[in-house]
């Protein structure tokens, strides 16, 4: 993400604390790219106002015995987390937010060409564990025992499982 942009005026909620809006406001975002520790991408209209954006990062998602997948012996699963993912309140109910989780997904595909990523995670605040279950994820509480609890944020850790890479044996 550039130093450069405008993101004035930017919400992703109408309420008073937006913290998916303070992390490009306030220039968290430039800072964890710039350290190497998450990379965000923006989309923006044609007016230069930002439509959305997602940041992604490395993860590791922790998995039960009867997770593991048949002769891999890893209680462990690599992931590309979706650390942040934001759409302007002006553009929400518009599908970009499915788009967005679209283009995440393609990209991990993507990636696993290069890379071992198995899985998909995020930390989904309490009132969007629906809308992200709708799209296919799972709450790791509820996928494995050996997961260790909610954040204490009160963020819910999910899912996606990518599954198996099938165009190579």
């Amino acid at each position: 993400m550039p130093s450069n942009y405008e993101f004035e005026g930017f919400r992703s909620t109408d309420t008073e604390k937006d913290e998916l809006a303070d992390y490009v406001l306030q220039g968290d975002a430039h800072r964890d790219q710039r350290v190497g520790f998450s990379r965000s991408y923006i989309v923006e209209a044609s007016d230069g106002r930002l439509i959305g954006y997602f940041s992604l990062m490395a993860d590791t998602i922790k998995l039960s015995r009867g997770e593991q997948t048949v002769g891999v012996p890893y209680f462990s699963a690599p992931a590309l987390k979706i650390a942040r993912l934001a759409v302007s309140v002006e553009f929400q109910g518009r599908g970009i937010g499915n788009e967005l989780l679209a283009y995440v997904k393609g990209l991990a595909q993507d990636l696993r060409r290069a890379i071992g990523v198995r899985y998909l995670s995020l930390d989904s605040v309490e009132d969007k564990v629906g809308w992200y279950s709708a799209r296919g994820f799972v709450l790791n509480s509820e996928a494995s025992d050996s997961y260790e609890g909610d954040h204490e944020t009160g963020e819910r850790s999910m899912r996606f499982d990518l599954g198996p890479l099938l165009d190579e044996a």
